[in-house]
């Protein structure tokens, strides 16, 4: 649940301080994106300053108020709009430490806090820690849970308003990201889109301008981002083909189309051992059958091939359920259609065979990688091997992270900012080898350490771009968008991952 605190201070009696008349008008216009676009509840959202001034009394009172009544399931919003100078915003009668602010909040119940600062001189702040995640601790618990400020400008700067809208020129564009639609993947808006996007906006703003006029700033250490449910999500439902026979099961049929061909990668347990020939003729009696499939995994394939005979498939034979989970296969097969090229899709190689038109490729390392594949760790020494990996990985991502934001606060140099990642550079690589080395996990957990493998992937990559050894490799603007997609990449593997009960481990 969406918990808000919203202050705008429009009138000040504190000497030689002007009024601020388009702050009240902020409040009012968030509270409609909050409702618009990240669906929170008008009742939830409270308004301070809607008769233009909020004296340090009222603002302690109502802020008491608001943050007893927070539960660790919230999420809390603090914004702020008026005066600020550096350290501190203005109320009507008095200056406050921003940083005390942000101790107050720290202090509440509520496990994801993200607080607003637009005014002058709002970057000028601490927030303290970087998200550390230990082996005891769970990916739910440490996705999305700590501290997020969001600020309009730099401690050296002045905020300004947007001459057209009359709310300020930050949170124009903050309300315009809140409410995109088209940010929203799977039903969900996360915390990052919306803060690129506002970067967008503000990098737009200031070409158009031609002058550095406000640099928004991000901090956080909070692990992961939040991701806002807005709006139901429907998946696609795939059609899931399962046929049990005499001398084989179909396992799972996967889509594989393309635009120019329909594809199906077609996955067999055998249930004896089979000469070639035996498995071509299994494979021409799955292939009459799995010509009229309907399986696609979006409708605008479905749309596209509907009714349409398939042009290609493959079928995958394995003899056990070891085979079928870490897809190490006996042998595969192919075949074509007519409107395929057969001299390039059959095409023998060593170790393939060509059977009634049905090209067959041995897995000749077969039998060695299945006696690899073999875990030689009990299911809890893997689950305890497995997490050491990922919590380091990520707590090192974290720190990353944390560091490349400050770079993109223009803290400091690019120079600095690769100088002082590589350290992380080696100890990611050195947790990614270690995760590569574990054997292959017990069936009952394969989805899991998948889920693990991917993540890892993932924290892996953010070591590659600013390695001084692959500088040449990016432009600095190439370097820059890699890095800001493989985090979202990272958080949406921590929010998959999030997914997994550490009960059935």
């Amino acid at each position: 649940m969406i918990k808000a605190f919203l202050v705008g201070i429009s009138e000040y009696c504190i000497e030689n301080t002007e009024n601020l008349p388009y702050c009240k008008n902020d409040i009012f216009k968030l509270r409609k994106s909050l409702i618009k676009g990240l669906k929170a509840n008008e009742e939830n959202i409270t308004l301070i300053g809607c008769d233009n001034t909020v004296i340090f009394a009222y603002f302690d009172y109502m802020f008491d108020c608001f943050l007893s009544s927070l539960t660790e399931d919230d999420t809390m919003i603090f914004y702020f709009s008026g005066h600020g100078s550096n350290g501190n915003f203005l109320l009507s009668d008095k200056e406050i430490s921003i940083n005390s602010i942000i101790e107050r909040i720290k202090n509440s119940k509520s496990k994801r806090k993200i607080i607003i600062l637009d005014c002058c001189h709002s970057g000028d702040f601490i927030l303290d820690g970087v998200a550390q995640l230990s082996t005891e601790d769970s990916i739910a618990e440490f996705v999305g849970t700590g501290c997020t400020i969001m600020a309009s400008c730099a401690a050296s700067q002045e905020s300004g308003f947007h001459p057209i809208r009359n709310i300020s020129l930050y949170t124009s564009f903050l309300c315009d990201a809140i409410e995109d639609k088209f940010i929203i993947k799977k039903g969900k808006k996360s915390l990052e889109d919306i803060n690129k996007l506002i970067r967008l906006y503000n990098k737009v703003w200031n070409e158009c301008k031609g002058v550095r006029l406000q640099e928004p700033i991000f901090r956080s250490n909070m692990g992961g981002t939040v991701f806002f449910d807005v709006g139901e999500y429907e998946p696609y439902i795939m059609n899931k083909i399962i046929e049990n026979t005499d001398e084989y099961i179909i396992t799972a049929v996967k889509p594989m189309h393309v635009v120019s061909a329909k594809r199906y990668a077609i996955m067999v347990l055998l249930k004896h051992p089979c000469t070639y020939s035996m498995i071509a003729n299994i494979a021409n009696d799955i292939i009459c059958k799995a010509k009229n499939y309907e399986v696609y995994d979006n409708i605008n394939f479905e749309k596209f091939f509907q009714s349409q005979p398939a042009n290609i498939i493959w079928c995958y034979f394995g003899y056990d359920e070891e085979d079928m989970v870490n897809s190490n296969y006996y042998c595969r097969t192919t075949w074509v259609d007519n409107t395929q090229d057969k001299s390039y899709w059959y095409n023998e190689k060593n170790n393939s065979i060509l059977i009634n038109d049905i090209l067959i490729d041995v897995h000749s390392s077969y039998h060695l990688i299945k006696e690899l594949n073999r875990c030689t760790l009990s299911k809890e020494d893997f689950v305890q091997k497995t997490k050491e990996c990922t919590s380091q990985l990520i707590s090192v991502a974290e720190k990353y992270i944390q560091l490349f934001r400050e770079f993109d606060n223009h803290t400091f140099s690019e120079e600095a900012f690769i100088a002082l990642v590589q350290p992380l550079n080696n100890l990611f690589l050195k947790w990614y080898i270690i995760q590569s080395d574990l054997p292959v996990a017990p069936i009952d957990l394969h989805d899991w350490a998948k889920a693990n493998i991917q993540l890892a992937n993932t924290i892996y990559d953010l070591s590659l771009f600013y390695n001084i050894n692959n500088l040449k490799n990016w432009s600095s603007d190439n370097r820059h968008w890699l890095v800001q997609n493989t985090i979202e990449r990272y958080e949406e593997d921590l929010e998959r991952l999030k997914s997994f009960n550490p009960l059935s481990f």
